[in-house]
């Protein structure tokens, strides 16, 4: 499992078998290959029971939106933006 920042990187790491989790804007879509943090959708799913992050290869590759303070979301648009 690759920590990715970027669609550009996530790119990269799959095309060398690599599942990917990259932190999204809170309204960028999902590229065509990942689905959503189960977390991000039902925040009584916890990641020990979920363990779509395990690394395991038959696992979809992960995306979760940016969360928390404020500018943290606004710094990761600015930061997509120069990617």
């Amino acid at each position: 499992m690759a920590s990715v920042q970027s669609l550009a990187e996530a790119r990269i790491a799959q095309s060398k078998g690599w599942r990917t989790f990259r932190v999204i804007a809170p309204n960028a879509p999902l590229i065509e290959n990942e689905i959503l943090c189960r977390h991000t959708q039902d925040d009584r799913i916890q990641c020990e029971t979920c363990l779509l992050c395990d690394g395991v290869s038959s696992k979809p590759n992960i995306a979760d939106r940016v969360h928390g303070l404020k500018w943290s979301a606004i710094r990761l648009v600015e930061i997509s933006r120069n990617a």
